[in-house]
This record gives structure tokens, sequence and C-alpha cells, in this order.
């Protein structure tokens, strides 16, 4: 049993090595396939929106608030509120989903 879980995991280390190169090379073709002209409007969009942003409204970019979707509608509200008064950067829904 041991002798045929080590062949499995020379296998998979062979299989890991051999996938290595195919994968960096997967990594530099998409980077190069989106245009420095694409890059440019991006860069130049998202300085616009950090530039007219407050110093309150940047900290509150930097935190990711606990959220529940099935607790209820005045849960709801209440992240709602900290959305609309700290600015926060995003969610991280840890009961239910998204969509409830």
């Amino acid at each position: 049993m041991s002798h045929r879980l080590l062949s499995v995991r020379v296998f998979m280390i062979f299989l890991l090595m051999g996938s290595l190169p195919l994968l960096a090379n997967l990594a530099q073709t998409s980077v190069h396939s989106y245009s420095e002209r694409q890059l440019m409007l991006e860069s130049s969009w998202v300085d616009s929106v950090y530039a007219r942003l407050s110093v309150r409204e940047r900290i509150g970019q930097l935190f990711m608030i606990r959220a529940h979707s099935d607790k209820g509608p005045d849960y709801e509200e209440f992240v709602a509120n900290q959305i609309r008064d700290y600015s926060v950067g995003g969610l991280c829904f840890f009961q239910g989903t998204p969509r409830h």
C-alpha cells in the first residue's frame, strides 16, 4: 500500500513539474495580450477616482466588513449604513450568499 502511495506521489510531482513551464507561459501570454493602451486607460480611470476621494474615504476603502445575507432586512440596512458611513472597500460573506 505504501509503495503505491509513493508511486502516486512521485507521479504527481513529475506532473506538477511538467506543468510549471506551461503555467508560466500562460501567465506570460495573458499579460502580453492586454494592450498597453487598455492598461493606460484603466490606470488613468483608477487615478481619477482615487484623486476625488477624501482621506476618510481612502482609509475606508482599506476595510472589508463582515456580512450575512441570512439575517433579515434590519441587518441588511445596518450593513448598508456601514457602507455609506465608512466608505468600506468590500464585503466578506460568512453565512448565506450574496443573493441570500
